[in-house]
């Protein structure tokens, strides 16, 4: 991690000579450390004690500050929430102060996006982001072939997505990809769930299954994509399937087989 930035072209072998370099210059200098510290610390349990935690304190700290000046290009859950969440607030923000489309919803960069990320984000990231399943089941959308369809055709038989929105707990959006989505399928149906989420979350009395707001999110969602990808090629974010992992290994991958 700490020669990421130094390497050549995302050369490894290049990374590597890099990192062993560093690796035996750090252990000559905790070595030397030791030997230093030895006469003062003596063999008192509580001095050997005292400075092992401080050594492992400072140790963590400085694997931390590694770890958050790492830029990653990929998405994982944590920072696709970070991305998206972000850009659709700046779409709404623009959506009301009446300059639709005329100026540029922000899209943060990858060192901007890791500033904000946690390292465990199991508490305050699950609390902000816990109304989007992703990889549920097909009767957790619809609950029968009619409000399947309905909903097929308003998301577009030609989207490898299906999503539905669930007001039993709070508003809840339910999402699932087909088994050949791509990259760019996958950031499409996010991009939709969240704009489905901020419309619904407006008007807690819609029903489980209202149409209008899947669909309306539907079209905000086509005129704001071009404008996210556009925006994520420009700030070197990678798009292909295999940079995006948001899905957990418990998932569902849906398939729909045309009739004969």
């Amino acid at each position: 991690l700490f020669p990421f930035h130094q390497m050549l072209g995302e050369n490894l072998a290049d990374i590597t000579a890099k990192a062993g370099s560093q690796s035996i210059l750090a252990s000559t200098l905790g070595m030397l450390l030791g030997v230093m510290l030895t006469p003062i610390v003596g063999s008192d349990w509580y001095n050997v004690a005292s400075c092992f935690a401080i050594l492992s304190a400072c140790q963590q700290l400085f694997c931390y500050k590694s770890l958050k000046s790492v830029s990653i290009k990929s998405l994982n859950r944590q920072r696709m929430h970070i991305l998206i969440d972000h850009f659709v607030l700046s779409a709404l923000d623009d959506m009301r102060a009446g300059t639709f489309l005329k100026t540029k919803p922000f899209l943060l960069t990858h060192e901007q996006v890791s500033e904000r990320e946690l390292i465990f984000p199991s508490v305050s990231f699950e609390q902000g982001n816990n109304w989007l399943i992703i990889g549920c089941q097909l009767i957790d959308i619809a609950s029968n072939a009619d409000d399947f369809c309905k909903i097929r055709s308003i998301v577009g038989s030609n989207e490898k997505y299906i999503l539905s929105c669930n007001h039993s707990k709070g508003p809840m959006v339910n999402l699932a990809f087909l088994e050949n989505a791509t990259g760019l399928d996958i950031i499409r149906g996010v991009l939709h769930a969240y704009f489905l989420y901020h419309s619904v979350n407006k008007n807690m009395s819609v029903c489980h299954l209202d149409y209008d707001f899947i669909s309306k999110s539907k079209r905000i969602m086509d005129t704001y994509f071009p404008v996210l990808v556009n925006e994520m090629l420009a700030k070197g974010w990678e798009t292909d399937c295999k940079y995006i992992k948001i899905e957990e290994s418990k998932t569902y991958r849906l398939r729909v087989e045309k009739q004969q």
